[in-house]
């Protein structure tokens, strides 16, 4: 009995390792806003701020419940469509769905090249 319980337990111990390195290297996959990127996409004294904030919402909010999308996955319209369904659940403020939009728009298809 022993053993079995020694045996599940590395085995659940196993799966939550695999879990949280799966979940890292999902946010490590998302890229960081720079300055210019920002500048180029939204005007504002604190859009940087708020662009680097919006990722780290993004990931921490976003991750809880599934995978990730990277940005150029989608058009701002539909990263639009989506954060309209998503909001409630993922119990997001307004100021915060804002700043996940903002870091959003820096990296969707919609601006893959012109940043």
């Amino acid at each position: 009995m022993i053993q079995m319980m020694t045996f599940k337990n590395m085995i659940i111990s196993a799966l939550v390792i695999a879990a949280i390195h799966s979940l890292n290297s999902c946010a490590s996959s998302i890229p960081y806003p720079t300055e210019e990127s920002v500048r180029i996409h939204s005007t504002g004294a604190t859009a940087f701020d708020d662009a680097v904030e919006g990722r780290d919402l993004y990931v921490k909010k976003c991750s809880g419940c599934h995978s990730l999308y990277v940005p150029e996955q989608f058009s701002i319209a539909s990263w639009d469509s989506i954060l309209t369904i998503m909001n409630p659940r993922a119990k997001l403020s307004g100021s915060e769905s804002l700043k996940i939009r903002l870091y959003l728009s820096v990296y969707s298809q919609s601006t893959i090249g012109t940043n």
